[in-house]
């Protein structure tokens, strides 16, 4: 009886599947067979989604492996021939009639966004001739692109909430990535490619007020895509929210070139000064006795926040400190000040520019120092020694100081070798 059952059950599936598959062709009548071999790729070879460089969760695409649940679809042209829910109800041979057609098998769904969401789909065309027998060999991989967002520690310092805002042409509504979240989402990606916008919402530590902020440039969805998106405040960020964009194996870089309030930048990162060609408590000779040079001496400074103050303080060591020379590079009377004593600076391609909200530079020392006063020989002083700091913060609202850096001058008087 179960034998009888059984037969009976496969009659039903076979006579179905030819009822549902008799439409169509070129009417001429003739008819052949087709037979469909079925494979899933996971690995998405050039696209990244699953190579041991990429973060993919543990067994998000296993279940991908098993081709017998996938959906079966064959179309010619804008309509549907036949239809099987699951591929391992299809028969091992169909037959159609003459003519041109595309099968498509696929597996999840294809939505406009949703996070953990994987849709895998292979498709090929193929024609039906009267008499033949057609094979076709049909390869699934991932059909939407999977995009994860990341962001750095001095940025999450910074914020107290963010969210990371997608869209496409799919989707009706942006789709949001809470800062809380940690699922990749998937993407619905035409053939040919679709671009996503990208905005960013971030609110500050204390502030009641949220912004919203747009990437500038759309960046291209490919199928089977991994996109990762890290957002930061560090870096190379100095015009506005950074963003770092990895394509499967290749990083671009995007900034957000907007005004934003200085709470932006980097707050919580103490600004630097850094010595070139010297060492902090160093002391140089002027003229050289020793073999030598100071020549190259410079002071080089990173201010994410812009520069706030930025000061020269020296003194000859015959004098109270209190009496010292201060020149603060980022005010207009400092700059005319520090150009009359032969100091020299540069930002990019600008020199000698008022410093105030710069963010990196470097401060050149050397003939600044070739024309410090030296004693006379009548005086019967061999030199003067002067001390010199370099100090300065950042431009926030609540400032944060440089290090100092020092060094010492010996100014010997002329004829001393």
């Amino acid at each position: 009886m179960k034998n009888i059952k059984g037969l009976f059950a496969l009659v039903s599936v076979c006579l179905w599947a030819f009822s549902s598959c008799d439409s169509g062709g070129d009417g001429t009548g003739g008819s052949g067979k087709l037979r469909l071999s079925l494979a899933a790729d996971t690995v998405s070879v050039n696209k990244g989604v699953s190579n041991a460089t990429k973060s993919v969760g543990a067994n998000e695409f296993d279940r991908f492996l098993t081709t017998d649940d996938y959906r079966i679809s064959i179309r010619q042209a804008s309509d549907t021939v036949c239809s099987f829910d699951r591929f391992d109800q299809m028969p091992l041979e169909i037959e159609l009639p003459e003519g041109f057609y595309t099968l498509v098998a696929s597996k999840g769904d294809n939505l406009p966004a949703a996070f953990e969401n994987p849709y895998f789909e292979g498709s090929a065309d193929f024609t039906v001739k009267s008499g033949m027998n057609t094979s076709l060999d049909v390869v699934c991989s991932l059909g939407n692109a999977r995009v994860s967002v990341e962001y750095t520690s001095v940025f999450q310092e910074a914020y107290e909430d963010y969210a990371v805002l997608l869209s496409t042409s799919f989707a009706s509504d942006e789709f949001e990535v809470s800062k809380e979240e940690s699922r990749p989402a998937y993407l619905q990606v035409d053939k040919e490619g679709t671009d996503m916008t990208v905005r960013i919402r971030v609110r500050k530590k204390g502030e009641e007020q949220s912004k919203t902020y747009s990437v500038p440039d759309a960046i291209k969805l490919e199928r089977r895509q991994n996109v990762h998106l890290i957002f930061k405040t560090d870096g190379g960020a100095f015009n506005g929210i950074g963003l770092d964009v990895v394509l499967d194996d290749e990083l671009t870089n995007k900034d957000i070139p907007i005004d934003i309030p200085d709470f932006m930048w980097e707050e919580f990162t103490q600004p630097e000064l850094y010595p070139v060609h010297f060492k902090s408590g160093d002391v140089k000779e002027v003229p050289v006795v020793d073999g030598t040079s100071g020549d190259g001496m410079t002071v080089g400074f990173k201010m994410f926040a812009g520069v706030g103050s930025l000061c020269i303080k020296y003194w000859r060591d015959d004098l109270y400190e209190e009496e010292a020379e201060i020149i603060d590079l980022a005010t207009d009377e400092g700059v005319t000040e520090a150009i009359a004593q032969k100091f020299s600076w540069q930002s990019g391609d600008r020199q000698d520019l008022n410093l105030k909200n710069i963010k990196n530079g470097q401060i050149f020392l050397w003939d600044a120092l070739n024309n410090l006063e030296a004693p006379k020989r009548e005086e019967g002083v061999l030199f003067y020694l002067y001390h010199f700091s370099i100090y300065g913060h950042n431009a926030n609202e609540k400032p944060k100081y440089t290090d100092t850096v020092t060094f010492d001058v010996k100014v010997f008087a002329p004829g001393v070798n």
